[in-house]
């Protein structure tokens, strides 16, 4: 791989990182809004368990390490 292929992998990987954090904060906007509502679903009661994970990985500074 050439300075430019791996320039370009780059920018492509800034972009994903930037919609999925998009994505993941309407995602966690809805969570947020329905928890009252639907706590007791056990659909919900798994959207959870799949939910804490992604806010685990949401903290960690991704554009910081793709930075360097």
């Amino acid at each position: 791989m050439d300075s430019s292929e791996i320039g370009s992998l780059e920018e492509k990987l800034k972009t994903l990182l930037a919609q999925l954090q998009t994505e993941f904060g309407i995602f966690e906007r809805l969570v947020y809004k329905n928890k009252n509502q639907h706590r007791r679903s056990s659909y919900f009661q798994y959207l959870l368990k799949m939910v804490e994970p992604m806010l685990k990985a949401a903290m960690y500074p991704l554009f910081e390490i793709f930075s360097m």
